[in-house]
């Protein structure tokens, strides 16, 4: 995956920062899980897969809009990662917000299910706050408009 992100942006530092939102998301899978009284098994492991993927997919459309508001729409550093932190909050919290439904009457979907609820409700948080933080931390706006992250 890191790999990927590299070839896809061009840069370590922006990979790294996409990489970094995962921990993120791992923080609530195991208060969750044991507050409802539900062990970490096989279907937990299918569900930190899928919350990889969500968290990661969040970060990328975020880390993406803000290299658009500054390449395309010439903005500042600043003002980009703040519109774009407007711009991306609504679809990322709906995205926290489609999980799926945790029926007590199945055994094996309720683990899967809370692990991405848990994982969701700190990664979307965290994700808002700390990712655009790093971004202005590491980013420079003139190496951005030269390619060269």
């Amino acid at each position: 995956m890191f790999s990927a992100l590299i070839l896809q942006f061009n840069s370590f530092r922006i990979a790294g920062l996409i990489m970094l939102t995962i921990p993120l998301a791992l923080i609530g899978v195991k208060p969750t899980l044991a507050i409802v009284g539900v062990n970490f098994g096989f279907m937990s492991v299918l569900g930190l897969l899928a919350l990889t993927g969500i968290v990661v997919n969040a970060a990328i459309i975020l880390i993406d809009t803000v290299l658009i508001k500054i390449k395309v729409e010439n903005y500042s550093l600043i003002t980009a990662i703040e519109l774009a932190t407007k711009e991306r909050f609504r679809p990322v919290l709906l995205t926290a917000w489609t999980i799926p439904l945790t029926s007590p009457s199945s055994p094996f979907w309720p683990p899967m299910a809370l692990t991405i609820i848990g994982g969701l409700i700190t990664s979307t948080i965290l994700t808002l706050i700390v990712l655009p933080a790093c971004l202005k931390l590491t980013l420079n706006k003139e190496k951005i408009r030269g390619n060269k992250v």
